[in-house]
């Protein structure tokens, strides 16, 4: 198993998360009859949203990130293995 990790490879990590918490949260919304659970799913999943571009734009956004986005640093096993999981969660 790999020890070290980039920096990007965290990053995009996070943006995963925030865009499967985005439509598990839009999932709540489409199935729920209460009204008011609908908005607060709909507030979330747009949160969501809103913070998995914000990631997404480190990539894009003109400003040089390159060399943070490259660095490489010492990862706990944690880490690795939330990474494997959300490798699995996007192959779904």
């Amino acid at each position: 198993m790999m020890r070290y990790n980039q920096v990007k490879d965290l990053i995009e990590w996070a943006a995963g998360f925030h865009a499967r918490m985005a439509r598990q949260y839009s999932a709540a919304a489409d199935e729920t009859e209460n009204e008011r659970l609908e908005m607060v799913f709909n507030y979330l999943a747009s949160r969501e949203l809103k913070m998995k571009t914000g990631l997404e734009d480190l990539f894009r956004d003109g400003s040089d990130h390159s060399e943070v986005l490259e660095l490489w640093f010492d990862d706990s096993s944690d880490f690795l293995s939330h990474l494997s999981w959300s490798v699995w969660q996007s192959k779904r």
